[in-house]
């Protein structure tokens, strides 16, 4: 970009826009030297303010993976934030293969019939996911009906 402070130098800058323009590049607009005290652009603190980390948080969701290695096996489950809610995945790496471990709702109706909390399949109270062996898992429930210490 071709920039001067003094206003005679404006006719060499026309002329290096007519240059490019009939060499065939892109045009170039030709820079004025100093912007009127009107136009000095303001910082605009609100926009970046917007999405501050303390604010995003609840955004978003999962980022990554952490595997969670199976009875020291070649398998691994890890657990998926989105905003339809978490899922849990079995991944078995060799066949290239990733399903969910269980069906939600299906999860959900026996947590709330067993607990008499509603549950819905976006917001399941799992956490502390163990496998007892290939066809058994063991979890933990926070529950109202829970005794207090």
């Amino acid at each position: 970009m071709f920039r001067t402070r003094h206003p005679s130098a404006l006719p060499e800058r026309l002329g290096l826009f007519a240059l490019v323009t009939l060499l065939g590049g892109a045009p170039v607009a030709p820079v004025h030297a100093q912007a009127p005290a009107h136009q000095v652009p303001t910082a605009n603190f609100d926009l970046p303010a917007r999405w501050a980390p303390y604010k995003i948080r609840d955004l978003i969701h999962s980022t990554s993976v952490t595997p969670n290695w199976i009875n020291d096996g070649d398998t691994f489950w890890y657990e998926w934030e989105t905003s339809a809610g978490r899922s849990f995945y079995i991944v078995d790496p060799a066949s290239g293969s990733r399903r969910e471990i269980f069906d939600k709702d299906r999860i959900a109706a026996e947590l709330t019939r067993i607990t008499l909390d509603p549950w819905d399949a976006r917001h399941l109270p799992i956490r502390a996911i163990r496998f007892i062996d290939d066809n058994t898992l063991q979890f933990e429930v926070e529950s109202s009906q829970d005794d207090e210490d």
